[in-house]
């Protein structure tokens, strides 16, 4: 069963556009570029080594914290007089 659209001027079947839009395009059809081997190889090899540039950095500021962490408690300790070399003795 087919449905029925009627518009404002009374004709069956038939729909006026809006006003003020534009008329109806026609686009051509989507392509895509097969990409080479190549370009897949350099195109993953890029984000292969950013995510080891990443994680290289990443563990060096980790570890860069740490130290920064440790030296500022044992420089707090040694402030208030304690020695954590005496209790290795």
């Amino acid at each position: 069963m087919k449905a029925q659209v009627s518009s404002s001027a009374g004709v069956r079947g038939h729909v006026s556009p809006a006003a003020g839009s534009a008329p109806t395009r026609t686009y051509q059809p989507l392509t895509w570029i097969r990409p080479s081997t190549g370009q897949v190889l350099a195109a993953s090899a890029s984000a292969l080594g950013k995510a080891w540039l990443t994680i290289i950095v990443g563990t060096a500021v980790l570890v860069g914290a740490g130290i920064v962490i440790a030296l500022v408690l044992t420089t707090i300790l040694g402030v208030l007089g304690l020695d954590a070399a005496d209790s290795y003795s």
